[in-house]
């Protein structure tokens, strides 16, 4: 039902809010989201909602194609992942994940999700499971990336850092040698 749900609303790129009122026998809606009666079960988010998104703590399960084309979407925080749920979302830059364990997930989870510029973000006592996991190949491409980007760049730095200044204090030294041996 909710992969109908979501495809129902697919390309409606100005859909900013769901209402779904109190006497709905199957639906809810939370801060313009849509969520089963329960609110258990995330159902769809409006492609024109914004950019920053915590999922509700009471929420289970997220529906298949919740996010899907997303286009104004950068920052998700979750706690599970289902199958296509973010696809498309070109502007998603961080993705934060509650969840001790690694979510099982396909790679239409993140089907056109731009890797290179996507942090993913988990517990620190996970990473070593996320790292194994297909959510490994977010942590490992920033890991790979700090590493020869940054780090040279920063090596550099305090190299010639170090050698101005003690440049600096050696050429003070000299020229009291030098005007010692002058004056001799």
């Amino acid at each position: 039902m909710a992969k109908q749900l979501i495809l129902l609303f697919a390309g409606c790129y100005n859909l900013k809010s769901f209402v779904a009122t109190e006497v709905n026998a199957h639906f809810s809606s939370k801060d313009g989201v849509l969520f089963d009666k329960s609110t258990k079960t995330l159902l769809a988010y409006p492609n024109a909602k914004g950019s920053d998104y915590k999922v509700p703590d009471s929420v289970e399960k997220i529906g298949v194609c919740v996010f899907y084309d997303c286009k104004k979407l950068k920052k998700i925080q979750i706690t599970a992942i289902e199958r296509a749920s973010f696809s498309n979302c070109k502007q998603l830059e961080n993705i934060r994940i509650y969840a001790v364990n690694p979510p099982s997930v396909q790679n239409s989870s993140f089907a056109m999700v731009d890797k290179q510029k996507c942090v993913l973000s988990v517990p620190n006592n996970s990473v070593e499971s996320y790292k194994t996991s297909y959510m490994g190949s977010f942590l490992a491409y920033k890991h790979k990336r700090r590493i020869n980007l940054y780090t040279p760049f920063v090596v550099f730095s305090f190299i010639l850092l170090f050698v101005i200044v003690v440049f600096k204090h050696i050429s003070k030294h000299i020229r009291h040698f030098f005007a010692i041996i002058v004056f001799i």
